[in-house]
Order: structure tokens, then sequence, then C-alpha cells
């Protein structure tokens, strides 16, 4: 915003151009639209010229992750949840089995739980990279649109 003693519209002009940081958003390659409103006015009793600056692009310009990397995640969530019910309701099983000292049945239990929480770390670690990712993604996107 500019707001000052300018004799009109193009004395305004002219002082951003001078001034360098609004003279590198006006000129700044990467903004594609320029608003600009210009008013004169009385401003604390004087006559003003006021002005206002919105630069921006078009946010098709700025990649947002794909939606199938949304689905993904959450595809691979769901998964998750579903490992962690099995898990839960296998040491729920092999809880009963050791309290009633079935411990050949236990046994037998052990490396199928042990090969469950494997997968459940594996896709843990999977979701967390796909997360992070997605999350890299949408931060590149923040920063082309300029938020």
């Amino acid at each position: 915003m500019a707001e000052g003693n300018f004799s009109d519209a193009k004395d305004l002009v002219d002082a951003w151009m001078a001034s360098p940081g609004h003279r590198a958003n006006i000129l700044k390659a990467d903004f594609k639209e320029i608003g600009i409103a210009v008013l004169e006015g009385e401003y604390q009793g004087n006559k003003a010229w006021m002005s206002v600056q919105e630069f921006g692009r078009p946010a098709s310009d700025c990649p947002l992750p794909a939606d199938s990397d949304k689905e993904q995640i959450d595809g691979d969530r769901a998964e998750f949840n579903i490992m962690m019910d099995q898990k839960d309701a296998l040491k729920t099983q092999m809880d009963i089995l050791s309290n009633e000292k079935k411990y050949k049945e236990f046994n037998a239990l052990v490396p199928i739980y042990n090969d469950l929480i494997a997968k459940i770390n594996a896709l843990s670690k999977k979701i967390t990279a796909e997360v992070n990712d997605y999350n890299a993604g949408i931060q590149t996107y923040k920063a082309c649109a300029g938020n």
C-alpha cells in the first residue's frame, strides 16, 4: 500500500519503481496477475493518493499432489488399521493360551505374531514416507501459490 503526497498516479507509479521492494514485485516473473487500485482522496485533512497492489498467479500454475497419492495413503492407513486389529486379536489369543499354560499352541502363534509385527512396522515406515512426500508437495504448492 502506498499513501502520501503524490501529485498524480504517474508520480505514484514512479515512486513504486524507485522502491526496491515494490519494483521487485512489479517485475517478478513468477507473478502473472496484478491488481492495482488507486484513489485520490483526503488523508489527515490533506489531498492524498492512496493505492494498493496485489500480485498473484493462477492456482493452475502450482501443482498439487496427485489425488492418487492421498488415496494411496488412505488405503495404506486402512490396511494398517486392519493389521493392528489382527495383532490385537492375536495378542489376546496368545495371552489366553499363556494363562492356560498351553505353551505348544502359544509357541505356534509366536512366529505368526512376529511376522505380523514386521509387516506392521514396514507399512508404518511406508505410510510415514508417503505422508512426508505428500506434505512436501503441499508445501511446494503453498510456496508457488504464495501462501
